[in-house]
């Protein structure tokens, strides 16, 4: 179908980001060459610096690239859902021409609300590796026994994950925060060095946005705002969403120099972003250093008292717990140029 298409087109979701299936996604493109065009969600499944990839699609994407979408004859959605957010309102006239492959870990995403002429069920990225060693090859039968365990422990990881992200933002939920944290404490009280962090970020009026706009449009403004926390922060840092439009970062040992630049930072990427539809969106930052002897509500108390502090100081504010000269925990209020780090 690939082959014989004469404008085909491959769209691309977060499932090839879950599945890990980047690699596979470029080198099927580089071979095919067949153009590409985004989710949302799966917007870095190919750099935007590819020849081949034509940009975002939905509601949110730019024109041109939805009558790309619209003129194909052929469709490869990979990690997808077929979404209002993707097809519009209408499902009915999403590419009218093209006949659609469907490939999808979830049987019952596949024709929910577009027809799908080849449906796949499946993983976007490889399932896994088994090393084993045998006198003999294996078999046919033997092949697929090997498989078929290889996808019940892939299925049961990947269980495991769902339970332990939120499914809006693919951030880490409210429930997995305190294992984490105590994690992160242990290996704080063993090392001697720059002291950790947590911050609360919280969305300035978020109720008026779906007042406003609506629920769709606010989900819209949460997956962009968890999409800037995943470029501002570095792998090792930990991201949440802790539900409603409360997010927390654990941060590794960092200077408190560097701490404040990052979540500063942030708020401020977040004020400079034009939210589709919505437009400016602002953001409040409490911040405080992690104590050895901190329970995950201790320190999460202290931050938040600091975002209490930026709300109360006029929102789109970014403010420290007190802090020392050495970015330790202070009983003492200090000012650090204009901004009060009580």
């Amino acid at each position: 179908m690939l082959a014989h298409a004469q404008r085909p087109l491959i769209i691309a979701g977060r499932g090839c980001l879950i599945a890990g299936a980047t690699p596979e996604l470029r080198e099927l493109v580089d071979k095919a060459q067949v153009p590409v065009i985004t989710t949302l969600l799966g917007k870095s499944a190919l750099p935007e610096s590819h020849a081949l990839c034509l940009g975002m699609a939905g509601m949110h994407g730019e024109s041109s690239t939805n009558r790309t979408v619209q003129q194909a004859d052929l469709i490869l959605a990979v990690g997808t859902r077929f979404t209002d957010r993707l097809t519009g309102t209408n499902a009915n006239s999403f590419a009218p021409d093209a006949k659609i492959i469907h490939v999808d870990v979830d049987p019952a995403e596949i024709g929910k609300r577009v027809r799908v002429d080849l449906p796949i069920v499946g993983d976007a990225g490889p399932i896994g590796w088994i090393e084993a060693e045998t006198a003999l090859a294996l078999d046919g039968e033997q092949r697929r026994t090997a498989t078929g365990l290889l996808r019940i422990y892939a299925n049961h990881l990947a269980v495991l994950d769902y339970g332990e992200h939120d499914t809006l933002t693919g951030l880490r939920n409210r429930k997995t925060f305190d294992a984490m944290f105590l994690k992160r404490l242990a290996e704080l009280r063993v090392a001697q060095g720059e002291p950790h962090w947590i911050g609360v970020i919280d969305i300035d009026h978020f109720k008026r946005i779906n007042d406003r706009y609506g629920h769709l449009f606010g989900d819209e403004v949460l997956m962009l705002i968890a999409r800037i926390l995943r470029s501002a922060f570095p792998p090792g840092d930990i991201l949440y969403r802790f539900g409603g439009e409360e997010f927390v970062v654990q941060m590794s040992a960092t200077p408190f120099e560097e701490a404040w630049s990052v979540f500063d930072g942030l708020r401020q990427r977040v004020a400079d972003y034009c939210f589709p539809q919505v437009g400016q969106v602002t953001v409040s930052v409490g911040f405080t250093a992690i104590e050895r002897n901190d329970t995950p509500s201790s320190a999460f108390d202290r931050a938040d008292e600091a975002l209490y502090e930026a709300k109360k100081q006029g929102r789109n504010r970014c403010v420290a717990s007190r802090v020392d000269d050495a970015g330790r925990p202070s009983s003492g209020p200090r000012v650090q140029g204009e901004v009060l780090l009580f």
